[in-house]
């Protein structure tokens, strides 16, 4: 797939988005996301499966190796599950994960503040670059059907009055696209944004795909 195709995909995807958060009829918007969610965890699952061994050690499209890109995705994911996963003090944990504070590492138990994305992320590939790609395929297939687990067709109304409850926040999707949705929301749609275009090149553009190397 080339830049101009990756940039329509992009773009249609962002637009879709930005139309999804900016419904005001909060039933329709939950409806749309979710079924956004289910085409989303669709491709992302094939194209995980298809990563083999060598492609997952080879350097990606922003320099981290592929295991590592894809052991991001599923840490930011992991976090959202224990935000999310909380009924009592669910509100609690989501203020915390927007300050990147609270983090409990599931092999360890311990918990972490990170102050930032950067910090947090760095802690994630000293953690994850000795992991075999196997072992990291398999949690982030795990992660990712976990989080789309919290989502279902027919949601409680307490459910999308937690999403909609949470303190707004200003998401710079794209160049294009600016949004102003509350934190719950958001925490939902990044973990899409993750899956569907942040490191789509690194999941398409692949030999297994396309029988070109990956490097340019």
């Amino acid at each position: 797939m080339g830049a101009h195709q990756q940039d329509d995909f992009s773009h249609a995807w962002y637009n879709k988005l930005y139309s999804i958060a900016t419904c005001q009829d909060l039933s329709k918007r939950y409806y749309q996301l979710e079924a956004l969610h289910a085409a989303t965890f669709e491709s992302y699952i094939s194209n995980l499966k298809a990563i083999t061994e060598k492609d997952a050690e080879s350097i990606g499209s922003d320099g981290r190796l592929v295991k590592i890109v894809v052991a991001h995705i599923l840490a930011w994911e992991e976090w959202q599950l224990q935000v999310f996963s909380d009924g009592l003090n669910r509100e609690s944990h989501l203020k915390e994960q927007m300050q990147f504070r609270g983090y409990v590492d599931p092999e360890t138990g311990q918990t972490y503040d990170f102050g930032s994305v950067d910090n947090f992320n760095a802690f994630q590939t000293a953690k994850y670059k000795t992991w075999a790609w196997k072992d990291i395929q398999k949690k982030a297939i795990a992660t990712a059907l976990k989080l789309k687990e919290f989502f279902p067709t027919n949601p409680a109304a307490d459910w999308i009055s937690f999403l909609d409850s949470s303190p707004s926040r200003t998401w710079r999707l794209s160049p294009q696209y600016t949004i102003i949705v509350p934190q719950g929301w958001y925490l939902w749609m990044v973990s899409l944004k993750h899956e569907a275009v942040e490191h789509r090149q690194d999941f398409i553009c692949k030999s297994y795909h396309d029988g070109r190397s990956r490097r340019k």
